[in-house]
């Protein structure tokens, strides 16, 4: 008989040896020797709740054009991604000046969006169209002019909205 009670005492001690090395219900073992609940700091398992901080919101201005014209000298210019339609207007009529022109005037201005100017070969009257794009905006004053085999853009320019907040994808 006391060869039986060395084996239970033996079955009994590796039983409990198992039974201390399981953790409870819903918390894990693998790699977790103190059985610690997934949801304390300590744990190997702890995933902070906590939501990651949130960008600004991105925040937008628009984008100012201007389209300037020497009449009498010939002289254009163009200026865009401006902040406001008397920087633009500024800006386009110092182009203007560096194109040759002496008497430039603001022609044109336009905000988010595309602008272009187009003339009959011959001469004549001017075309103008805003569009989203400058192909766009191009073709426009071309139809508005007559076709492209009698019309040409002599000058386009883009201005899109401004971004005010945030740099490298923020």
């Amino acid at each position: 008989m006391k060869a039986s009670h060395i084996v239970l005492a033996v079955l009994m001690l590796c039983q409990a040896g198992a039974a201390s090395a399981q953790c409870a219900p819903g918390v894990p073992s693998a790699g977790n020797p103190g059985c610690i609940p997934p949801n304390q700091q300590n744990s190997p398992y702890y995933q902070d709740s906590t939501p990651a901080p949130q960008a600004p919101p991105r925040q937008w201005g628009d984008g100012w054009g201007a389209i300037s014209l020497d009449f009498s000298k010939g002289g254009r210019g163009s200026a865009g991604q401006m902040q406001s339609k008397a920087a633009a207007e500024h800006a386009a009529v110092q182009d203007c000046q560096k194109d040759g022109g002496e008497k430039c005037e603001s022609f044109m201005t336009f905000v988010n969006q595309c602008a272009a100017v187009a003339q009959p070969l011959s001469g004549g009257d001017l075309s103008t169209a805003t569009a989203a794009t400058a192909s766009e905006a191009n073709e426009r004053a071309i139809r508005r002019c007559g076709d492209d085999k009698t019309c040409k853009v002599f000058i386009s320019e883009c201005s899109l909205p401004i971004r005010l907040n945030g740099t490298n994808g923020s």
